[in-house]
């Protein structure tokens, strides 16, 4: 239980950051959609999305990190 409120808490800062990439995170880990289909559904170039993506990944590391620490 802790470990989705971790994931909804930092869902929710990412986003107070970077809209697009929190709602990439969104439908990758709630709708199962590759990085291509999220990206295409949020009109996004696929070069963007796995930019936006790979800055997902990298901000929620720090996050958790932080988080634990």
């Amino acid at each position: 239980l802790s470990e989705l409120l971790d994931l909804d808490d930092g869902i929710r800062r990412l986003a107070e950051e970077d809209v697009e990439s929190a709602e990439l995170v969104k439908l990758r880990l709630f709708a199962g959609l590759s990085v291509t289909d999220a990206g295409r559904a949020l009109g996004m170039a696929r070069s963007t999305a796995y930019e936006n993506w790979d800055y997902a990944r990298t901000w929620f590391t720090a996050f958790l990190n932080d988080s634990r620490s």
